[in-house]
Parts: structure tokens; sequence; C-alpha cells
């Protein structure tokens, strides 16, 4: 399941994107998905099927990672300001 995850990702269209935040976001949702997933392994409920990219949660991904640098310019253009 984590080979046919790991194909998936490099088969999406952020694997060969020349945006720096979509491959940023490729591989923070590959590490924070493996990591959920490890950790699911041992509950009642068990895993999901990690080698299905879960489109929703990549986008709130991009969109977390987005704001994080915004957040990080304005600290920097503020320093720089004051």
């Amino acid at each position: 399941m984590l080979a046919k995850f790991f194909g998936a990702l490099m088969l999406h269209d952020y694997w060969t994107s020349d945006d720096v935040f979509e491959q940023c976001t490729l591989l923070t949702y590959q590490e924070e998905q493996c990591q959920a997933w490890h950790q699911a392994i041992p509950q009642p409920s068990g895993a999901w099927n990690i080698s299905i990219v879960d489109e929703a949660e990549l986008l709130h991904t991009y969109d977390r990672i987005c704001h994080t640098d915004c957040i990080r310019a304005n600290v920097e253009y503020n320093a720089k300001v004051c």
C-alpha cells in the first residue's frame, strides 16, 4: 500500500510543478499522511487506504502552507518597517 501511495504522489500534478508551494504541499502531505496512517494501524478501526490521495486534504495542506508563508512574509515586512 505504501508503494502505491508513493507512486500516486509521483503521478500527481504537484510532483512536476514549478510552484514551490505545490511542491512543499506534496512533501508535507506525504509526511503527515504517513505518520497518521502508521499511528492508525494499531487502532480498533485500523488504517485507511493510504494509496488514494485525498485531494481535499491536499488542498487544505496547500492553504495552510500558503497562509503560513503569508504570515512569515508579514512578520519580515513589519520587522523591516518598524
